[in-house]
């Protein structure tokens, strides 16, 4: 949280010391309009604390597998601004959906991608079949509504097969 990013090292420790293997710090994905926004998610004035807790996770993993420092720089990002900026190779709508409760259907969990989606193109698995939601999907694109959202789906996406493969060698 905010006014705790010695958090990030924290529960890293606690993960190491029950067992855990893998560990991904996130930051809270909250729209900027939410009232716990303010009290909850990082901002730029937090970068420089944040930055260093997460350096001291790097050089001090405790044996549990992180992602690379890529991600630490989107982390970063995700955090120093509140625009919108561009993912390369995204693979939202391609490799990863997201269904909310009532049905909806989206490419992304992201607010920005999902605020960006044209009426026409809304999806819901309500009363659909697999086989129209799912076709002709695009392969993965540029996407210029990068958020917090984007680095927290990355490892899950793009990290947990390569940890799966390793586990199962």
């Amino acid at each position: 949280m905010r006014d705790r990013p010695q958090e990030i090292t924290d529960v890293a420790r606690l993960a190491a010391d029950i067992g855990v293997d893998y560990y991904v710090p996130q930051p809270i994905s909250l729209p900027a309009d939410h009232k716990l926004f303010a009290e909850r998610c990082h901002t730029a004035e937090d970068v420089p604390a944040v930055e260093d807790q997460l350096r001291r996770l790097q050089e001090d993993p405790r044996g549990l597998t992180l992602p690379g420092l890529s991600y630490t720089r989107q982390f970063l990002a995700s955090i120093a601004t509140q625009d919108s900026g561009r993912v390369a190779e995204c693979f939202g709508g391609a490799q990863l959906f997201f269904v909310q409760p009532d049905g909806s259907l989206w490419d992304c969990p992201s607010d920005r991608r999902i605020a960006a989606t044209a009426a026409s193109e809304q999806r819901s698995i309500v009363g659909a079949d697999a086989r129209t939601l799912f076709t002709d999907r695009p392969a993965c694109t540029d996407c210029s509504h990068f958020s917090r959202d984007c680095v927290n789906m990355g490892p899950l996406v793009l990290g947990m097969p390569r940890l799966l493969a390793r586990e199962a060698t």
